[in-house]
């Protein structure tokens, strides 16, 4: 008997010590990765100290945004879909490192009594450096770290592959050169097969007037307009522009002069300013690099025509597809601007093309809705047509 109650002390004196400890506050734990990358410190530090982005490369967050300060002691707003969150900037080596903790009581949604996260970048040599992330964290109760530790890890694994990943992307996106973008918009767009073709033609809808538009090459172009019983026609012969319409004057047709036939001239570049541009069609064509816009980031480019008129385009980082262009130009002796978003890419025979589009002006209320129904290659046109 007196062994049995001995063994039995024994054992109920290890569970208490068990469970004591169990709820004992565990070591701080530490979770490290990195990469090489081919690209300066400098360059690389740029893309990673964006820390009020962080959101767009890192895994599950919603939304980053800096609320006051900068370097150290800089506060930023995290969130994801688990809720939000207050992080303030421990340390701050400006081209070298940096620390974000999380602020206790501020709504963390996670398990966690210490949570920092450290990012670094070392050169290697004038072209290549080591980016690295270590996190640091703490479980409340030491039983925590011996359920979840493994999966702990396994998460920062994960979440420090897709950081990287994004990361390594837009570095390369920074160190991309105009011919590098445009070949790579030009891939996307199809512009390969676009070449094989000699005319297009679309029909669509802009708000309520039903259109179609015709482009031959070289540079000719033709659109036919009608709402309700109003027709007009406006055509570009690769030199001149006319147009018919009630409203003008006389019932023949006018020849048409800026600004009234800009568009209409735009329209004859059969693959498009930012092509013809490229292929020094008498513009100028400026890359400006990766561009903040609408809290997004975009290829950017201008095309500024011999009379100063000025296109800039926005392509997207990830498809290379033009997502929206502004125009700016003279209206009645005055600079005016024309914003055209592109959305609803589809594939027609091997061209990318846009089948919605949104137009806002600088001198005018409103919107207009442009809806792409169909468009076609290679049909047949007469080429009087090109002449009114």
């Amino acid at each position: 008997m007196k062994k049995s109650r001995i063994l039995f002390l024994a054992v109920a004196a290890i569970l208490a010590i068990t469970g004591v400890t169990a709820f004992t506050t565990p070591a701080i734990e530490t979770h490290s990765n990195g990469r090489m990358i081919n690209a300066p410190r400098e360059v690389v530090w740029k893309v990673i100290s964006d820390v009020g982005n962080y959101h767009r490369y890192a895994t599950g967050l919603s939304g980053v945004t800096v609320i006051s300060g900068e370097g150290k002691g800089m506060v930023r707003a995290c969130s994801d879909e688990l809720g939000s969150w207050r992080e303030t900037c421990t340390r701050w080596d400006e081209g070298s490192s940096y620390s974000f903790s999380v602020d206790p009581g501020t709504g963390f949604p996670y398990p966690f009594k210490h949570m920092m996260g450290t990012w670094s970048v070392n050169e290697v040599d004038e072209n290549f450096s080591e980016l690295l992330i270590e996190f640091e964290y703490q479980f409340p109760y030491r039983w925590m770290s011996w359920f979840f530790n493994d999966d702990t890890h396994q998460a920062f694994d994960d979440g420090d592959k897709t950081l990287l990943d994004n990361w390594e992307k837009r570095i390369s996106q920074g160190l991309m050169n105009l011919d590098m973008v445009l070949d790579f918009h030009f891939r996307a767009t199809g512009a390969e097969t676009l070449a094989e073709t000699q005319t297009q033609t679309w029909v669509g809808k802009s708000n309520d007037t039903e259109f179609t538009l015709y482009q031959q090459k070289p540079k000719y172009a033709r659109l036919d307009a009608k709402r309700d019983t109003v027709v007009f026609s406006q055509v570009y012969d690769g030199k001149r522009s006319w147009i018919i319409a009630p409203w003008v004057a006389a019932s023949s047709p006018q020849e048409t002069n800026y600004p009234d036939n800009r568009a209409i001239k735009t329209y004859s570049e059969y693959h498009g300013p930012l092509y013809h541009a490229s292929q020094d069609q008498g513009c100028d064509l400026v890359y400006q690099g990766i561009e903040n816009r609408e809290d997004d980031e975009y290829f950017g480019f201008v095309v500024t025509y011999p009379n100063q008129d000025e296109i800039h385009y926005y392509l997207d980082v990830n498809s290379y597809l033009i997502s929206a262009q502004v125009d700016y130009f003279k209206k009645d002796g005055s600079e005016v601007s024309m914003e055209t978003r592109y959305e609803d890419y589809r594939n027609v025979a091997g061209v990318m093309l846009p089948f919605y589009l949104e137009q806002t002006f600088s001198f005018a209320e409103g919107k207009n809705e442009i809806i792409i129904q169909k468009v076609e290659f290679d049909n047949q046109l007469d080429q009087g047509m090109f002449r009114l």
